[in-house]
């Protein structure tokens, strides 16, 4: 996986969610990294009904360390770093199982109040 060179991070952080999506999509074939702690990894709980009527889990993602490590130090108290899961454990393991759980994934939030854009579970 291509390290983002400092420039590249700055112009991803001033991205739209939607163009930040892009970027991941573009950017993540070779592996991903979450958020973990203790408990296992960080999922985003929805508290209000979508338009359909339906509360979804979100598992955020991002393609550079330092993004994910840079949300994790908004919510200190969590206790959350950053682990990569490579592109095929990610296809073979994770993917059917967040599948199974009905969670999608959230693509490059920058913090918790960011707005970001999901998607179905997919290898990369």
């Amino acid at each position: 996986m291509a390290e983002l060179t400092e420039r590249e991070l700055s112009a991803v952080r001033a991205l739209n969610p939607e163009y930040r999506a892009f970027f991941f999509r573009n950017h993540a074939q070779d592996g991903v990294y979450i958020l973990v702690n203790a408990e296992g990894p960080y999922l985003i709980e929805d508290t209000e009904p979508d338009e359909e009527g339906r509360l979804s889990t979100v598992l955020p993602v991002w393609c550079d360390a330092r993004l994910a490590e840079g949300y994790a130090q908004l919510v200190p108290d969590l206790g959350l770093r950053a682990q990569r899961i490579e592109a095929g454990a990610f296809g073979r393991e994770w993917v059917p199982m967040l599948r199974e759980q009905g969670a999608l994934l959230g693509l490059m939030p920058l913090s918790p109040e960011d707005e970001m854009e999901v998607d179905d579970p997919t290898p990369f």
